[in-house]
C-alpha cells in the first residue's frame, strides 16, 4: 500500500513519527519502520521510504521530507496472512488520517473497496493453502 502526500503536501519527519508510533511501529532493520507481535524478531509489516533509496536517516528527522511511503508484508509472517494484511490496513488508514496522504493500492490507483475486498480474500485463500498440518 502507497500513502502519498496530498494537495502538493510533503510527508515531513515529525509527522511521520508521530504516524508511525501511534500505529505501533519501531524504527529497526534496514532504515525502516516495523510492527512486530510481542516477542517476536519477525515484522507483521514495515514501512519504506517510496523515495529512493528508500530508507530513512535516523539524524535527518527534522529535516526530513518526502513525497509519501509505503506499507508492505511478506509471507509468510509472524500472524495469520489475513490477520496481517488487516493489522496493515488498519495502520495504512491511520497513517493516511494524520500524514494527510492518499491510501493507494499496488499498483499506486486509488485504493477502492473493491481492491480490497479482492486482497483479503486473496489473504483467506493464501492462509487455506498454507494451514498447518494437524
Amino acid at each position: 500500500l502507497f500513502l502519498l502526500a496530498r494537495d502538493n503536501h510533503v510527508i515531513n519527519g515529525a509527522d511521520l513519527l508521530h504516524a508511525t508510533v501511534s500505529t505501533g511501529m519501531e524504527f529497526g532493520d534496514m532504515g525502516i519502520f516495523h510492527r512486530r507481535p510481542e516477542g517476536s524478531d519477525q515484522a507483521v509489516f514495515s514501512l519504506a521510504n517510496a523515495s529512493k533509496p528508500g530508507h530513512f536517516e535516523r539524524d535527518e528527522w527534522n529535516t526530513f521530507e518526502t513525497q509519501g511511503v509505503v506499507l508492505f508484508m511478506a509471507l509468510p509472517g509472524p500472524l495469520q496472512a489475513l490477520d496481517a494484511w488487516d493489522s496493515m490496513l488498519a495502520a495504512a488508514r491511520r497513517c493516511s488520517e494524520i500524514l494527510y496522504a492518499d491510501l493507494l493500492d499496488d499498483e499506486r490507483n486509488p485504493f477502492t473497496r473493491q481492491r480490497e475486498a479482492q486482497i483479503r480474500e486473496e489473504m483467506r485463500e493464501y492462509d487455506r493453502r498454507n494451514k498447518p498440518a494437524g
